[in-house]
């Protein structure tokens, strides 16, 4: 399973959304995307290192090859990565 959220979200930021989500299934893969630099997310406090990350815009190819990787990955990675800092 993989969700791709934004970070930045009106109600429950992405975060949040994938916090409620992982209570449920916790091993659910996420990748977030932003029109942010990764470098902006971590510093704001929204996007822990090592989260996956994809900058907006981008090509429908982009994302297919990102989403892919995520898929192809072990199932137990996701679970490994915090959410936030």
């Amino acid at each position: 399973q993989l969700v791709v959220s934004d970070i930045i979200m009106r109600g429950l930021d992405g975060p949040q959304t994938i916090d409620r989500i992982r209570e449920l299934e916790p091993a659910t893969k996420v990748l977030y995307m932003s029109g942010f630099t990764r470098d902006a997310a971590i510093r704001s406090g929204e996007l822990a290192p090592g989260t996956d990350f994809i900058q907006t815009p981008l090509t429908g190819k982009e994302l297919g090859v990102r989403v892919r990787e995520l898929l192809d990955a072990p199932p137990f990675y996701a679970a490994l990565v915090p959410l936030r800092p």
